[in-house]
């Protein structure tokens, strides 16, 4: 099964669209931040627990009790999403959306069509370097070190794609030369 640069491209906004719509960034209140899936589509991006102004129990009305519970409701669960590893399934959401623009990019731009198994290849060799920026990204969070790392992901996967092709053209054309030379010396 091969792919040409349509089916790519349709594939990359697809992923990319769930990446931006299941994706968010949570910031707990020490001001670390993580990533995680969200329960339901949403284009917002940041959620953070507002830093509570302490009011005394008996100033405080029904619906601010509710609206406390579930805050500390939802900080435990994002703890218990972190001990999960639950930063491995954006890294794969962000990964396939890279991957693919990339590869319909390139495609469009070099008129060949990529198989499954490249792509595969593709991402496996990726995931990791993706995943380890991920991670970097949200430790540092810092606007230049995320640009750099960013730049980092689809620079490796642009190279990857190109070494892919190369490689792939050169098995090709040896492969032709041996059959060649193999029909020509049985006549």
């Amino acid at each position: 099964m091969t792919f040409n640069y349509k089916y790519l491209l349709i594939f990359g906004v697809f992923s990319s669209l769930l990446t931006i719509l299941f994706v968010g960034q949570f910031y707990d209140h020490h001001g670390d931040r993580t990533l995680f899936i969200k329960h339901r589509p949403t284009f917002r991006q940041m959620f953070s627990i507002p830093h509570k102004e302490y009011l005394p129990a008996a100033k405080q009305t029904a619906a601010e009790k509710a609206e406390e519970s579930e805050n500390e409701e939802f900080l435990l669960e994002q703890n218990l999403r972190e001990s999960h590893g639950e930063i491995f399934f954006p890294s794969v959401l962000i990964q396939i959306s890279i991957m693919l623009l990339i590869s319909g990019c390139f495609s469009f731009y070099r008129k060949v069509t990529l198989s499954f198994w490249q792509l595969i290849i593709q991402f496996s060799i990726n995931i990791l370097i993706t995943l380890l920026a991920v991670l970097f990204m949200l430790w540092d969070d810092n606007a230049t070190t995320s640009t750099i790392l960013f730049m980092t992901i689809v620079v490796t996967n642009y190279l990857t794609i190109v070494i892919q092709t190369r490689v792939d053209n050169y098995s090709k054309v040896n492969n032709l030369e041996i059959n060649s030379t193999t029909n020509s010396g049985a006549r």
